[in-house]
């Protein structure tokens, strides 16, 4: 083989190798993550494709703030910078609705969360202290295991937990009291609350008919009661 045909072999591997290497550069190059929340699920598509990013796993949240369809978070978030072809995770918006709570009670507290997420419902954990339970079970849930609540509410699971170290705040029973009166107790023992209008029936308006923790169980101070209480 002559020396300049050698060389022209060398020459054209060269640039094939070259132009593979680009090709690659270019599929994988660092790219910045757009912000696609607030768009509907087929823009937020063709942004993301625009940057050489996909859509990866989908999952959805109940919400009055975005209309059905439409992206209410995404991971990773703008302005992060990833690799071409990488995937963004994005959480969609879907309408609220009546649908019965499942029963949690007895579970690992992050199956009973990941079950909650699954039916579209918040997951709320309160740690509770000195319950005759296993650590990381869930001993009781707010609203219970088959009331009808609506879809992207808090259901509120308490958990049991090790050991308060003496710094936990015992809960004081609430039922009975009015949502005004129970919202200031809980504020001067620096409890927050988190209160819900529910469909128990109650012949006094704005009272207290259910609570998470319930009461005597000790929490830690900054923890957040859910009540649950009667519309006027």
């Amino acid at each position: 083989m002559s020396t300049n045909r050698w060389l022209t072999i060398v020459a054209v591997a060269v640039m094939v190798f070259a132009a593979l290497v680009t090709v690659a550069l270019i599929a994988f190059w660092p790219t910045v993550v757009p912000d696609v929340t607030s768009m509907p699920i087929a823009q937020a598509t063709a942004v993301l494709e625009q940057s050489g990013l996909r859509v990866g796993k989908t999952s959805q949240v109940a919400t009055v703030t975005l209309g059905t369809g439409r992206v209410v978070e995404q991971k990773p978030g703008f302005p992060t910078t990833v690799l071409r072809r990488s995937s963004v995770e994005l959480t969609l918006a879907v309408n609220p609705m009546p649908a019965p709570v499942p029963d949690v009670t007895g579970r690992d507290a992050t199956v009973a969360e990941q079950t909650l997420a699954g039916a579209l419902y918040l997951p709320q954990r309160v740690e509770v202290f000195g319950a005759k339970a296993q650590e990381g079970i869930v001993i009781e849930q707010v609203p219970i295991a088959g009331t009808s609540w609506t879809t992207g509410r808090p259901v509120a699971i308490a958990v049991a937990a090790a050991s308060n170290e003496g710094t936990g705040v015992k809960v004081p029973d609430l039922t009975g009291k009015s949502i005004d009166a129970a919202s200031s107790e809980l504020a001067k023992l620096g409890l927050g609350v988190s209160g819900f209008v529910t469909n128990i029936s109650n012949p006094q308006a704005n009272v207290v008919v259910d609570q998470l923790p319930a009461g005597n169980l000790v929490v830690g101070r900054g923890t957040t009661v859910l009540l649950l209480f009667e519309k006027p």
